[in-house]
């Protein structure tokens, strides 16, 4: 599954789908990818539920551009997330997450990041959507992570309202 150092060449990959509300990923598993697990780029309102990623190379489950939004993660398990030894131009999977949030306006609900080399969730955020709220985060875990369980960077993230993450271990 995915080769390194190619942009786009992912298990499973949406781009430029638009809105594609009531679709889904649900129920797959992903071992040994060399490049990413699941990545959406310039696709809203898209499911992915219940997948089990396994022994992967760079970001695992990914919003990429930072426009995705109405995008539901919920239930999945990231275990094993090591960093690349090559990349494409413009990515940051030599310090992968397990789950890249780089918009706000999507929901992570009962995920699972495990034993990833560097972050479990990365909000890794564009000055113009560092206010947007989140939709929801809630009922997630983080263990074994090398870096840092939950990272803010490089913009850092400052809602427009008070958020809350519930159940956060």
């Amino acid at each position: 599954f995915g080769q390194e150092d190619v942009a786009g060449r992912n298990p499973i990959t949406f781009k430029d789908n638009g809105d594609l509300t009531g679709s889904f990923v649900k129920k797959n598993s992903i071992t040994l990818s060399n490049n990413r697990c699941v990545n959406v780029h310039g696709t809203d309102g898209l499911y992915i539920g219940e997948n089990v990623a396994y022994d992967t190379i760079g970001h695992c489950y990914a919003l990429e551009l930072g426009s995705e939004i109405n995008n539901s993660f919920d239930k999945n398990i990231g275990i094993l997330t090591k960093k690349a030894t090559t990349q494409a131009t413009g990515e940051t999977d030599n310090t992968p997450a397990t789950f890249l949030m780089t918009h706000p306006g999507n929901s992570w609900t009962g995920n699972v990041a495990a034993g990833s080399e560097f972050f479990g969730f990365w909000m890794d955020l564009t000055i113009d959507n560092s206010v947007a709220t989140m939709s929801a985060f809630s009922d997630n875990t983080v263990h074994s992570t090398f870096h840092m369980g939950i990272k803010s960077w490089p913009v850092g993230w400052r809602p427009s309202e008070p958020q809350v993450w519930v159940n956060t271990k």
